[in-house]
């Protein structure tokens, strides 16, 4: 393999080029008006102070002779559905005519972005140089959407930017939620959930929820809550409580009764105790019976639907052994389903996660239940747990999975999504953004979204695509089809102690511990058929790197820290990849008893540590939220003490591998930053 010995040199001379600052551009006022052409009641001041509250820098100008005037007619038109909206005009007069208020958002939001201000993440707004009227042109389109469920769920079991937003109480935090929202709907979201939690302060938070709602139900937002009937993990809210003698019916009616003070739209559910253990499968099955039925008779027009997790070791004994998750089919027809897949798999392809191979019969579950329920797809966009953005690690790949689930059921009669989203930082702001895309209307192109993004690029706009769908093809051929991920991903403690259990909830990687475990001929042979993959990686994840930073003296001063983000998450990924090579060359120098190889390896090994700490520093300074709630030990709702980042200011991860290959016979196993038997609901 030509692995080349391609010199460390090269990547980190890359990595310590910061982006050029270029010349100072010229910010002039950008003169809008949004009126209300017909019947949109105060929409036009609703946008104009979404916009406003993106707008630090004070751009906009509402007061003088608009340069562009958008004009909101709500019409009576049978051709455009729910969401729908139809936009016309030239010359910087356009007028948005739909029958809903999140129609005439939609338009609104669409004819900004081609005019150039771009709604890339809830806390970052691009507002250009000046508006590009001449980018809108003359119109007239008619926008459809493909599913009427466009939903995000916020994973707020996990310590994540909106996890104080979501399950707080404090009124300060509701400016937040607001461009949150707006972001959603300019994204043409139509619906909003996340977990409850029962840390929550009960009292409190139900007024704070309720201020939640009723501001997305003034701009035609649904809203819904997850609390499961009896799943206990990771600090999770229950309907149930097993230790509570009432019976479960009552249980859930007085819960769901509580809930309903916030006015929500659904209350969705998980099965089970935990991911991994299963509760009655028939008492399953009549409580999500009870709950749907008790939302029509108590609180007509709330729906329910569960999550159908993609474990594979829980059994239903009294429906022939069949995997528990997929009992709901049992279940009448006012129960919904929301078929899930972890991390950045999809439907079509190869799975190695969860003691699986592949997703086929996700697919094949969801595929027989359209017709019969609402079935929305449970998707993720960011997983979290050592697997991407806490390494951290940028896999843009989960754009084009995303993408290609929608594309390919866009015939079947889903009736949705419901995105799980698990932080935005580290560029995964982008895989949210364009699967909220996609769901709307799912293009022939995976790259649409993209190139709405980069278009603040100039000049080097298309380049930007081309090489950022030359990674992503890459990540999803070597990466995911062959697995190639593997040798990235981090481990802890709740994974190793399943490995030794073989349940895993992640690919599979030979060990360090283990090749230090080997003889010599059986080390040799694992370096031999599995290490050239990584050396590969190794160098494909330099090219790419190198590739994205030339674009940096093309790209306009203003959008480079985007450009900025995603260059160190390439360089990220890198680096990761020649220390995971390092180390696995310390435990093969110890193999072969070679102690001056061994003591260069692990030199190399710290040395790169190093350079990946210094590089996170750097991306730090692109993060939208304070490092205090993103990257530091905190209190937290959730059963985590820290931020979802905690483990990247100091590569954690990376330290925790560095000493197993230190001394892999040695190595403490339960080393973990949280309490894994509280996390468990143990």
């Amino acid at each position: 393999m030509k692995r080349a010995l391609l010199p460390a040199l090269l990547l980190f001379a890359a990595c310590s080029v910061d982006v050029p600052s270029g010349g100072e551009v010229r910010l002039e006022p950008l003169p809008l008006a949004i009126v209300d052409g017909a019947g949109a009641g105060d929409l036009p001041v609703v946008l104009r102070k979404d916009l406003d509250a993106r707008d630090p820098d004070g751009r906009l100008d509402w007061s003088g002779s608009p340069e562009m005037t958008i004009a909101l007619h709500r019409v009576d038109d049978p051709a455009l559905i729910a969401g729908a909206f139809r936009i016309e005009g030239a010359a910087g007069r356009y007028a948005v005519r739909a029958t809903d208020a999140l129609g005439l958002q939609y338009g609104a939001y669409e004819i900004l972005e081609r005019a150039g201000i771009l709604f890339l993440h809830p806390e970052e707004t691009y507002f250009p140089p000046a508006l590009c009227v001449a980018c809108v042109g003359t119109v007239d389109e008619t926008f459809s959407p493909t599913y009427s469920m466009r939903g995000t769920h916020v994973h707020t079991m996990h310590p994540i930017e909106y996890e104080s937003t979501l399950l707080g109480h404090d009124p300060a935090v509701l400016e937040r939620f607001d461009r949150f929202l707006g972001w959603l709907i300019a994204r043409r979201q139509n619906y909003l959930e996340w977990n409850l939690l029962r840390t929550v302060d009960d009292e409190r938070w139900i007024i704070h929820a309720s201020e939640m709602v009723s501001r997305a139900h003034a701009r035609g937002f649904a809203m819904g809550i997850v609390a499961p009937i009896a799943f206990r993990q990771q600090n999770s809210f229950f309907l149930v409580d097993g230790e509570n003698p009432a019976p479960a019916t009552e249980q859930i009616a007085a819960s769901v009764d509580w809930l309903m003070q916030a006015g929500w739209d659904r209350i969705n559910v998980e099965m089970g105790a935990s991911e991994f253990f299963p509760v009655s499968d028939v008492e399953q099955v009549e409580l999500l019976e009870f709950l749907a039925d008790y939302l029509d008779e108590a609180w007509p027009g709330v729906r329910a639907a569960t999550k159908v997790h993609c474990t594979v070791n829980q059994k239903a004994p009294s429906f022939g052994d069949m995997n528990f998750n997929y009992i709901p089919q049992f279940a009448d027809g006012n129960v919904g389903v929301m078929p899930h897949s972890v991390q950045w798999y999809d439907l079509y392809r190869t799975g190695p996660t969860y003691d699986r191979e592949d997703f086929t019969d996700m697919r094949e579950f969801l595929l027989q239940e359209i017709g019969k329920r609402e079935v929305f797809y449970y998707p993720e966009t960011a997983y979290w747990v050592t697997f991407d953005n806490d390494i951290p690690l940028f896999l843009p790949q989960y754009v084009y999975a995303r993408w290609l689930d929608l594309y390919n059921l866009r015939d079947s009669g889903m009736d949705g999504q419901i995105n799980f989203s698990s932080g935005f930082e580290w560029g995964y702001w982008l895989n949210d953004l364009a699967a909220a895309w996609h769901v709307y209307a799912p293009d022939a192109d995976y790259l649409a979204p993209v190139r709405r993004v980069f278009s603040m690029f100039g000049s080097a706009a298309d380049d930007a695509v081309a090489a950022f769908d030359a990674h992503t093809r890459w990540q999803g051929d070597e990466l995911l089809e062959k697995n190639g991920i593997r040798w990235l991903i981090a481990w802890d403690a709740a994974d190793d102690i399943g490995h030794f259990a073989d349940i895993h909830a992640q690919p599979i990687r030979v060990r360090l511990y283990e090749v230090a475990k080997m003889d010599l001929a059986a080390a040799e042979a694992f370096a031999a058929a599995e290490l050239p993959q990584l050396d590969g990686i190794v160098e494909e994840s330099e090219g790419h790197a190198q590739r994205w930073a030339t674009l940096g003296d093309r790209i306009p001063a203003p959008p480079r820290r985007i450009h900025r983000e995603f260059l160190l998450g390439l360089q990220m990924n890198a680096i990761r990849a020649r220390f995971m090579r390092s180390l696995y060359d310390v435990v093969l120098a110890g193999v072969r008893g070679d102690d001056l190889a061994w003591a260069r390896a692990l030199a190399r090994a710290e040395s790169l540590r190093d350079r990946g700490i210094a590089l996170a520093a750097r991306q730090a300074g692109t993060y939208r939220f304070p490092l205090d709630e993103l990257a530091v030990d905190r209190e937290s709702f959730t059963s985590y003490p820290f931020g979802y980042l905690r483990t990247v200011p100091d590569l954690w991860y990376w330290g925790r591998e560095l000493e197993m290959a230190r001394d892999p016979q040695g190595y403490n196993f339960l080393v973990a930053l949280y309490d894994l038997i509280e996390s468990a609901g143990l």
